[in-house]
């Protein structure tokens, strides 16, 4: 539940913490401490990647808003921009599938990239860049697995949630020794799940178990964050897409409030009965309450300026665009891609793969 605002989590500290270790070799011996000096930044981390990712899935501070005046009237609107922000940055980056080519003149190595490449359309390699592209985006990392498979295709790529998986570096030479996933086993117990370059493990309540060699040849869960801070593309300007809900929401809140105006009467004698009679008729009669003041009804209204805010939301929007880098649709004199280009492109997110012919 996201009824706090990601400032009051992160303390003006943006990114994910990168989680290192000065150890080189992880060994049977080591990696209990290894993971257990790394664990509380991993669940630091863990705790911002949430509220990162149900924000972008709507989940925002709006909703949990309270009013102390007129609280009857209280309007809780959520304006997406997260959701918007993410889908361009994912359909710009992985609109198109990825694909790899050799830059050596060699019919041997050729044929194996282009083998390569088919093995991965099959195993629908652009919806998992997608699923990851979300999440880096979103969340400022992501992870891409992969499992051998019996079949035709000999493996299986996966996108891990980075909300249970992680990997630690070491200080020196910045590369990754150990992967960690933390996943329930048959009786519903937590566990982290291991891997180094050549082997993986179970750790579970600091006892390590199942310590064995497996055959991926390196750790078989890769790290991609989305820059080297882990920022995601959305943090940097919540607090603008926060102040949009929030203008959007007091704009509705007027509107409900012109239509629910008061009614003011001076020096009149009138009851309640017969005032909701005059409602009911959309008529007004009134006598003074003596003859020598007069007798005067006043409909009263609290109207917010609706052509200020807008300018004022827009321009907060502007200024999101401009942090991001993100063309603006809207803007007749915008440099960036056009609109039926951003949106040729958002589309590609939606279209499935196709198998490649044999």
């Amino acid at each position: 539940m996201n009824n706090k605002s990601l400032q009051d989590l992160v303390k003006g500290c943006y990114g994910r913490k990168i989680l290192y270790t000065d150890v080189e070799t992880i060994t049977k011996d080591n990696i209990v401490k290894v993971v257990g000096d790394c664990i509380g930044n991993y669940y630091y981390n863990k705790t911002i990647i949430e509220y990162l990712w149900r924000y972008y899935k709507g989940d925002q501070p709006i909703l949990y808003r309270l009013k102390v005046q007129n609280a009857d009237i209280t309007n809780k609107i959520v304006e997406n921009h997260a959701y918007e922000i993410v889908q361009f940055k994912v359909g710009q980056t992985y609109g198109e599938p990825i694909q790899f080519i050799s830059r050596k003149d060699d019919d041997e190595i050729n044929r194996a990239v282009d083998a390569l490449n088919d093995y991965l359309v099959d195993a629908n390699k652009q919806e998992k860049d997608i699923k990851a592209g979300e999440w880096q985006s979103a969340t400022g990392t992501s992870f891409k697995a992969v499992r051998f498979a019996n079949g035709e295709i000999p493996f299986q790529i996966v996108a891990p949630t980075p909300m249970n998986t992680c990997v630690i570096y070491n200080r020196s030479t910045e590369e990754p020794v150990v992967a960690v996933q933390e996943l329930k086993d048959e009786d519903g117990r937590w566990y982290k799940l291991c891997y180094t370059d050549n082997y993986s493990c179970k750790l579970q309540n600091g006892v390590v178990s199942e310590w064995k060699l497996h055959a991926f040849g390196s750790i078989p869960i890769v790290e991609f964050p989305n820059n080297h801070e882990r920022i995601s593309d959305i943090e940097l300007v919540i607090g603008i897409l926060d102040a949009i809900n929030n203008m959007q929401s007091n704009r509705m809140d007027g509107i409900e409030q012109f239509v629910q105006y008061w009614v003011k009467f001076v020096n009149c004698e009138i009851d309640k009965k017969t005032f909701e009679e005059m409602k009911m008729s959309h008529a007004l009669t009134v006598k003074s309450n003596n003859k020598d003041n007069k007798a005067d009804v006043e409909i009263m209204t609290q109207e917010l300026n609706q052509s200020q805010c807008q300018v004022a939301k827009d321009d907060l929007w502007d200024n999101a665009l401009a942090i991001l880098a993100i063309p603006n649709r809207e803007s007749q004199n915008s440099g960036g891609d056009t609109q039926g280009a951003v949106s040729l492109r958002a589309c590609l997110l939606y279209t499935s793969p196709s198998p490649r012919d044999a």
